[in-house]
């Protein structure tokens, strides 16, 4: 007598309360970041534009390939390997449009890597990967930014890597600032940096 019980775990969530837009027949649209009535309505807003940019599209209007790209990212509906196709095959874009989807699809290989951590090893190699990309300039955009410094950190607190772990560090103590939980961790990491910074400095 209970025809949805699998219903939950079939659009994606892990328990309750989960919230996420879906249209007509049922298809996920968008899942709010949290659940916040400020995230609710970015998200709200980011689905009435891309619903808006989908439809001209369909009806046959041209040169907003970029426009959609971007939307789809906003609503957290573009993997890495969709993010990639599209990113290789867009028609003619400005440096900054350019840029952006370079952005996005260096961010949604980091959220596709995280997506791949189950054990420590894996974890491991995550952090060792992102401490290249963060070698080579690489800077997470918004969505990413969680995935990479966590990640980050717990590798480079291992590996003994001070200057990426500063990093990391810094990001997380403005993101976490206002949760008490986190800062025995943060305290922690910080005298972790001190430590590694004296050791450094005692090297002949």
């Amino acid at each position: 007598g209970h025809p949805f019980d699998g219903l939950l775990k079939e659009k994606g969530f892990g328990g309750f309360p989960s919230l996420a837009f879906m249209d007509a027949e049922g298809k996920v649209m968008a899942k709010p970041a949290d659940r916040s009535v400020k995230s609710f309505r970015e998200t709200l807003t980011s689905l009435s534009k891309y619903q808006d940019l989908k439809s001209r599209s369909d009806k046959g209007e041209k040169g907003l390939e970029y426009a959609l790209f971007v939307a789809e990212w906003e609503l957290g509906s573009l993997d890495f390997e969709n993010a990639k196709t599209r990113a290789e095959g867009m028609g003619k874009l400005s440096k900054e449009q350019r840029a952006t989807v370079e952005q996005i699809v260096k961010d949604a290989d980091v959220l596709a890597t995280a997506g791949t951590v189950r054990d420590e090893p894996s974890a491991n190699e995550a952090g060792k990967r992102f401490h290249g990309m963060l070698e080579a300039g690489y800077r997470p955009g918004p969505k990413a930014e969680r995935s990479f410094w966590g990640l980050l950190a717990r590798w480079a607190d291992e590996n003994e890597k001070v200057t990426s772990l500063e990093m990391a560090l810094e990001w997380m103590s403005k993101y976490y600032a206002d949760q008490e939980r986190m800062a025995p961790e943060l305290e922690r990491l910080r005298a972790r940096v001190a430590e590694l910074k004296a050791k450094a400095g005692a090297k002949p």
